[in-house]
């Protein structure tokens, strides 16, 4: 009598069902956190103490975009769109407070690394550390630049500085040629032309608090911005014109970063590589456009298109307006917290281990 062979595909079946969940938890990988960017990484290898000299954090409070386009003709209409956004409801006061509270949280992110961080005194501290504090500039420090107008806060103690990205440590955005320069959008145009200024008064301070500290300095900065404008490409070739704003919260690319500075003049950074977007906005968006500034597009655009007819111009088709972002300080905390500590963690780890 021969003995029956259970069906081989039914049996390699069942084996697969009951080992997939198990073969798929060890094959998924884990949430990776931000991209983080590394330079001069052989600056930071084997340090395991650093002071806590600079944290300011930059909270943006009005973005404006705009673009034109021809359509590629001489003859045809030129459309030409343009947005301004304010951000409202948060409260300096409260903005100060989450900075310290940024600021610890920052400290934390690094020791919880496995490095020191010492943290200068209030007040005293010696000559250096006098001379250091003296150093930045009055917060919160209002800046208008091309990435938008807001305030800058610091941590209590320690001095607001307010230096150009590319002062500390050019870099570029990489290719075959090394690409063009990166640039930081949240300082002026007059900032950047100062920043070799700003580096001269500032060396001597770095190098003598380094030496005093025995350890290299530790830099924090942090980017809020609570939504944005963004426009279309435009151009002479471009069929439209358009802008688009939200009401996420995001933390820039560069910007967004810890730096290291030593007595020597070394300077290493470790930056967010790409924008940290949240997820759910900080508020309610709203068209606050007036109904002058209204009128005025409707009466451009007729004026012109009557003007085009009679062989005079070309049409003008201009969209302007203005919108509120009514963020509500409670949900914008609670998602700048938890972007900024995401940023954060990730950025001490490459900076213990780069």
């Amino acid at each position: 009598m021969k003995t029956q062979t259970p069906p081989l595909k039914p049996l390699v079946l069942s084996l697969l069902l009951a080992t997939a969940p198990a073969v798929f938890a060890q094959a998924a990988p884990e949430s990776a956190g931000p991209g983080v960017h590394v330079e001069n990484a052989d600056k930071i290898k084997g340090v395991g103490k650093v002071v806590l000299a600079s944290c300011s954090v930059y909270v943006l409070q009005e973005f404006d975009a705009g673009s034109t386009s021809q359509g590629g003709s001489t003859r045809g209409s030129i459309a030409m769109s343009s947005a301004n956004l304010k951000v409202v409801g948060l409260d300096p006061q409260r903005l100060q407070a989450m900075t310290e509270q940024l600021c610890a949280q920052a400290v934390q992110s690094v020791r919880a690394r496995g490095l020191t961080v010492v943290e200068l005194p209030a007040e005293g501290g010696g000559p250096a550390v006098e001379a250091w504090r003296s150093a930045g500039e009055v917060a919160p420090l209002a800046f208008d630049a091309a990435g938008g107008k807001g305030s800058i806060y610091s941590a209590r103690g320690l001095p607001l500085l307010h230096v150009s990205e590319m002062g500390w440590l050019h870099r570029s955005s990489g290719g075959l040629f090394g690409g063009p320069k990166v640039d930081d959008d949240y300082v002026s145009l007059g900032g950047k032309m100062g920043a070799g200024f700003q580096m001269t008064k500032l060396q001597p301070l770095i190098k003598d608090l380094a030496q005093a500290q025995q350890a290299p300095l530790l830099h924090v900065r942090l980017v809020l911005a609570p939504g944005s404008v963004t426009a279309s490409k435009g151009g002479f070739f471009a069929s439209s014109s358009e802008t688009k704003s939200t009401s996420a919260l995001m933390l820039p690319a560069f910007t967004n970063r810890l730096l290291l500075t030593t007595a020597e003049g070394a300077v290493a950074r470790v930056s967010l590589d790409k924008p940290l977007v949240a997820d759910q906005g900080i508020g309610e968006l709203a068209d606050v456009t007036s109904s002058a500034e209204t009128a005025g597009n409707i009466a451009l655009a007729a004026f012109s298109i009557l003007s085009a007819a009679s062989g005079h111009g070309r049409a003008v088709i201009n969209n302007s307006r203005k919108q509120e972002l009514r963020a509500d300080p409670d949900q914008f905390e609670t998602v700048a917290k938890a972007q900024a500590g995401a940023a954060l963690d990730a950025l001490a780890g490459k900076l213990a281990a780069p």
